[in-house]
C-alpha cells in the first residue's frame, strides 16, 4: 500500500455530488485551496438520479415554503445564465377538473404567485386552455379526453443533472481545485484541541493511502452523511431519513409528449411523464428507504404505483409493465424530525450542522439550488477558520458566482447556435435534430469546433443508438474532459444508455473501453 500526500488546503470537500461540485467551484472561484475526494465516480448517487428539472417548486407553495420557492425561481435563473446548453426551459401541462387535483381557481392564484416570485427570471408565460384545444393534443396527443376541463400551461426547465454536476467540477479544477474520484475519506485527522487537521483517504482501486492537510472539512455526502461518525470517531447524533424516488424511461413513441405533464399517483401524490431525449421519463415516487445507500433500485412498487398513474391519464398509450422496464432510483436525505410526516411533506430545505470543530456537514436541498447551499456551507467554513485566527482564503462574491458562465457556458443565443449546428450537422454528417443538439449540450460554445472535429474524424461521428442522440464523441469527452475512468461512468453518466437502452448499452460498452485506452494512450503520448 502506498502513501501519498498533497500540499496543504484551506478546505477538503467529501463528496462529489452537486453539493460538493458547487462548493468546490465557489471555493475555487474566490481563490481557496480545495482537494475534493469521491468514493465512487462524481455525481454517481442522488445528483445522476433526479428527475432532471431545474425547477421552483411550485408543489411546495401548497406547503407555504415560499422562501424556498422564491430562491428555487431567483435559482433557476441563474443557473440557465450560467449554462445555457445545459439548462432548458420545459413547459409543463397541469390537467384541471380531474378528481384530485386543485381546483382551477386555487391552481390559478398558485401559478400567479409562482410568476411573481420568479418576477425577471420567468421562462415562458402561463396560459390555461380548454380541453380538446390543438396545443393541448399537440403537446400531450394521448392524454385522455376524460375527466378534466383544461390544463394551465407553465415554464420550469430541464437540465442533465450528472452534466451539470460535472461542469461545476471542471470549473473547479480549471481553477486549480484537486479532484479525486474513486477515492474513499477513511479519516477526519485532528489536531490540538480536537481541531481539524486533515484527511485521509483511500484508492477503491490502488488502495493507495491520501494523507491531506487542511484546515477544515466540508461533508456532503447527503445519504452517506452517517457515515460521517466513522470518520469522526465518535457520533454526530443528526439522523437522518431517506426515501427512494424511482423513475422508468420509455422510449421514442411509446408515450409522446412535448411538455412535462403534471399526473397524480392512486395516493393523490404528483408525479410527471417528462419528455427526455426523445422518449418520456416517467417518475418520481416518494418512500421511505431503510437499506444500505449503495444497493437502491426501482421496486415492482413503484413501477406498478407510476405505471396506474400513466394509464390514467393516458389510456390510449396502452402502456404495460413490460414498457416500464428500464428505470433508476436515487435517495434524498431528509431530517428524521419529519418522522410523523409522509415523505412528501418533509421539507427539501438543506440541513446544515457542525458535527465536531472543524467540520461543517450538510444534506438535503435541491439540485436548482445547490450553487446557494454551497455558498451558505462556505460561510460557515469561513466563519470556522476566522474563530480559529486563520488567514482569511479570499472573499466569497455572489455576483461572482452568478455571473461567471460554467464551462462552455458563454453562449451569447443559444437557439442561433442550435440552429447553426442543426443545419451544419445535418448537411455534412446528415444528423438528426436531436444528435445535433446532443453537440451543443455536451460542448456548449465550443460546438462548432467539435463538430468539425466529428467532421474530420468521422469515427467520432459513429452512433451509440439506433434512436438516442449520443455518438462515438460523447466517450471521447467523457474521458478527456469530464472526469470518466470506466465503461460504467460513460453508460450511467456521460451518456444514459444504461437505463435509456440497456441491451444498446452493453452494444456500446466495447466502444466505452476503446475510448479509454485510446485516450489515455494519446495522453501518455504527449
Amino acid at each position: 500500500m502506498v502513501a501519498t500526500s498533497e500540499n496543504d488546503f484551506d478546505i477538503a470537500i467529501l463528496g462529489g455530488g452537486i453539493c460538493g461540485a458547487a462548493a468546490a467551484r465557489e471555493a475555487a472561484l474566490a481563490g481557496w485551496r480545495v482537494v475534493l475526494v469521491e468514493k465512487g465516480d462524481f455525481a454517481s448517487g442522488t445528483s445522476s438520479r433526479s428527475s432532471k428539472l431545474i425547477h421552483g417548486g411550485q408543489r411546495y407553495l401548497e406547503q407555504l415554503q415560499i422562501p424556498l420557492v422564491l430562491e428555487s425561481c431567483r435559482e433557476r435563473a441563474v443557473l440557465a445564465r450560467l449554462a445555457p446548453h445545459l439548462v432548458r426551459p420545459l413547459p409543463f401541462l397541469f390537467p384541471v377538473g380531474e378528481a384530485g387535483a386543485p381546483a382551477r381557481p386555487l391552481l390559478a392564484g398558485g401559478l400567479a404567485l409562482y410568476r411573481a416570485l420568479a418576477a425577471g427570471g420567468n421562462l415562458g408565460p402561463t396560459s390555461y386552455h380548454r380541453r380538446g384545444a390543438a396545443r393541448l393534443h399537440a403537446e400531450a396527443p394521448r392524454l385522455s379526453p376524460e375527466g378534466w376541463t383544461g390544463a394551465y400551461r407553465y415554464f420550469d426547465a430541464q437540465a442533465d443533472d450528472a452534466l451539470l454536476t460535472l461542469a461545476f467540477l471542471r470549473d473547479a479544477a480549471n481553477r486549480g481545485a484537486s479532484l479525486h474520484s474513486y477515492t474513499e475519506a477513511t479519516k477526519i485527522l485532528r489536531g490540538k484541541g480536537g481541531a481539524v487537521a486533515g484527511i485521509e483517504a483511500r484508492g477503491i482501486s490502488t488502495g493507495r493511502v491520501l494523507s491531506v492537510k487542511c484546515r477544515s472539512v466540508i461533508c456532503a455526502m447527503g445519504p452517506w452523511t452517517p457515515a460521517l461518525e466513522a470518520l469522526l470517531g465518535e457520533g454526530i447524533h443528526r439522523p437522518v431519513r431517506l426515501t427512494r424516488g424511482s423513475h422508468f424511461f420509455l422510449p421514442p413513441g411509446r408515450l409522446p409528449v412535448e411538455s412535462a405533464v403534471v399526473l397524480l399517483d392512486s395516493r393523490n401524490r404528483r408525479c410527471y411523464a417528462i419528455p427526455w431525449r426523445g422518449g418520456t421519463l416517467l417518475g418520481t415516487t416518494d418512500e421511505d428507504f431503510a437499506g444500505p445507500p449503495d444497493s437502491v433500485e426501482p421496486t415492482a412498487d413503484d413501477r406498478d404505483l407510476l405505471l396506474a398513474a400513466a394509464k390514467r391519464f393516458f389510456p390510449s398509450a396502452g402502456l404495460a409493465p413490460a414498457d416500464l422496464s428500464a428505470g433508476f432510483a436515487g435517495l434524498r436525505a431528509l431530517p428524521a424530525a419529519g418522522a410523523g410526516k409522509k415523505p412528501e411533506e418533509v421539507t427539501r430545505e438543506e440541513q446544515i450542522f457542525e458535527p465536531a470543530r472543524g467540520v461543517v456537514a450538510v444534506y438535503g436541498g435541491k439540485l436548482t439550488t445547490a450553487r446557494r447551499i454551497a455558498r451558505r456551507v462556505l460561510t460557515r467554513a469561513e466563519r470556522i477558520l476566522a474563530r480559529d485566527h486563520a488567514p482569511s482564503p479570499g472573499p466569497l462574491s455572489n455576483r461572482e458566482s452568478a455571473r461567471t458562465p460554467l464551462p462552455e457556458g458563454d453562449i451569447e443565443d443559444v437557439r442561433a447556435l442550435r440552429e447553426k449546428i442543426r443545419d451544419r450537422a445535418g448537411h455534412s454528417l446528415r444528423f438528426s435534430p436531436a444528435r445535433a443538439d446532443r453537440i451543443v449540450e455536451r460542448e456548449g460554445s465550443g460546438a462548432e469546433a467539435a463538430l468539425g472535429r466529428m467532421e474530420a474524424d468521422r469515427r467520432l461521428a459513429r452512433p451509440l443508438s439506433e434512436f438516442l442522440p449520443y455518438t462515438y464523441a460523447d466517450f471521447v469527452w467523457g474521458v478527456e474532459r469530464a472526469f470518466a475512468r470506466t465503461a460504467e461512468d460513460m453508460l450511467e453518466r456521460r451518456t444514459r444508455l444504461s437505463w435509456e437502452s440497456p441491451r444498446e448499452a452493453e452494444a456500446a460498452r466495447e466502444m466505452a473501453e476503446e475510448a479509454i485506452r485510446t485516450v489515455r494512450r494519446e495522453q501518455v503520448s504527449e
